[in-house]
């Protein structure tokens, strides 16, 4: 399977071609700040993750994981402090 990613003004698109050529559209929300899109590009990751990664379950021995987690400077970490 080949898959395409284009960025977009406010998100991204997948192409990707199964029995046919789709396409998905991840969109940031005009007011959604680097927060959300974050938080969409990670649903990007997730969806080629479950198009062509591995096959994978609860007792797998290793596992793809996408964490959207606070940069280690960011004021509410709780290592920020240091």
């Amino acid at each position: 399977m080949k898959i395409t990613i284009e960025s977009a003004d406010n998100g991204w698109i997948v192409h990707y071609k199964q029995v046919s050529r789709r396409k998905a559209v991840f969109s940031v929300p005009n007011n959604g700040g680097d927060a959300q899109e974050v938080e969409t590009f990670s649903n990007v990751l997730w969806f080629i993750n479950e198009q062509i990664g591995p096959t994978t379950g609860r007792y797998s021995p290793a596992r793809i994981y996408v964490e959207v987690k606070p940069g280690d400077k960011y004021e509410d970490h709780l290592d920020a402090s240091e």
